[in-house]
Order: structure tokens, then C-alpha cells, then sequence
């Protein structure tokens, strides 16, 4: 959305700017981070915290993971169709925070992840139930926060995908894990944080 430039009269260049926004959205979404959209001048102009970005970093866990009844996991190479992987990246859109996911996700390592070690979960019918995508950094595994249906959220699946894709590269050399989260929310980072798991930065998402 922007930003306005640190310095006097920052907060009053936020406010001209959201005003100039409200006229033509109904619903306004910004991030506010001190260099772009001051959080204190975001709240001045009305809007209110609803979600943050988050990244969390640790050693790399080693437990097991522990897949709900009636759900399997396989590898997003393995993934029955390409409509599935599009289906189960999907499962993002209600998260505050993530962006409209576009056609090309249904592709093969999308965004350059590695779809032989993300992981995707169906359910006993055999749809998409949550996805995790990878990527291998140097010594580290980066991933995206999983992505499970509104339904099973709750169920253990999330942990159950991050847990399976740290499985998958134990023996490479991987020491730390780092994810990437738009919208988790604090149920979800204090499980996080239970496999060792600490903020390293957080930007508030302030809604109007």
C-alpha cells in the first residue's frame, strides 16, 4: 500500500494518504512498520490490529509428526493433480495478511520451493486438506506457515506438515528452520514456540 517517509510530519502524511485510500476502498489493510506506516499514526487515523506477519526462527525440530486420524500426508511432487496443489495453497485466502494466490501456484516449485520436500495433506476423500512449501537456504530450511482448511484447523494438521517437512531434511545438513507467517494466529506461534521456535521480527496488520 505504500508508505510515507520517516521524519516531521510523517504521521500527518499517513493520515492524507489513508483518507485519499478511503474514498475508493471500503476496506483498508496496512502494515505498520516505523519506516513506512507508523503504528500509532495507523490507529490515529482509525484503524484497529487484526493480524501480524510474523517470522520464526529455532533449531530444527526433530520430532515426528503425528497426522490427524483419517489424513495422509505425501510430497507436493506426489500431489495427484496440479488442481490440487492450486486447491490446497488456497486454504490461505481467509488469512489477514495473504495475497491473492494466482494460477501459476498449481505449477511444480512454485515461487522456487522444493516440492519433494513440501508436503501436502488430503483427507479421507481424497481432497486437499493443507499444504506446506520449502525451500532449502544454505544450512537452513525456510518454509511458509502451513496452510490447513478452515475445517481441521485445530486438528493437529498444521504442526503435523511443518513436523513432516522438517522430516524430510533430516540427514541434509539442515540445523535451523525459519517460517514465514501472515495471519497465525497466538495459538499457533505458542506451538510453534512449545517445538523451540522464537520471534525474530513481527510487523502488525492494521485493518480500516
Amino acid at each position: 500500500m505504500g508508505g510515507t517517509f520517516p521524519g516531521i510530519g510523517q504521521q500527518e502524511a499517513t493520515l492524507v494518504l489513508l483518507e485519499a485510500a478511503q474514498t475508493s476502498q471500503s476496506h483498508l489493510y496496512a502494515y505498520a512498520e516505523p519506516g513506512l506506516f507508523p503504528r500509532a499514526a495507523l490507529e490515529a487515523a482509525g484503524l484497529r490490529h487484526v493480524s501480524a506477519y510474523t517470522r520464526m526462527t529455532g533449531p530444527l525440530p526433530t520430532q515426528l509428526p503425528d497426522v490427524p486420524e483419517g489424513l495422509s500426508l505425501v510430497p507436493l511432487s506426489e500431489a495427484r493433480s496440479s488442481q490440487d496443489r492450486l486447491a490446497a495453497q488456497r486454504l490461505y485466502s481467509d488469512r489477514i495478511g495473504h495475497s491473492h494466490v494466482p494460477d501459476e501456484a498449481a505449477q511444480p516449485d512454485f515461487l522456487g520451493s522444493d516440492d519433494t520436500l513440501g508436503r501436502l495433506a488430503y483427507d479421507a476423500f481424497g481432497d486437499p486438506a493443507g499444504l506446506c512449501r520449502a525451500w532449502l537456504e544454505g544450512d537452513k530450511l525456510a518454509l511458509g506457515t502451513p496452510s490447513v482448511r478452515p475445517d481441521l484447523r485445530g486438528t493437529g494438521l498444521r504442526q503435523a506438515l511443518f513436523l513432516a517437512v522438517c522430516q524430510a531434511v533430516q540427514g541434509l545438513g539442515i540445523t535451523q528452520v525459519e517460517v514465514d507467517a501472515w495471519g497465525d494466529t497466538e495459538a499457533e506461534r505458542a506451538e510453534d514456540a512449545r517445538l523451540g521456535l522464537i520471534v525474530e521480527l513481527e510487523t502488525p496488520i492494521l485493518m480500516a
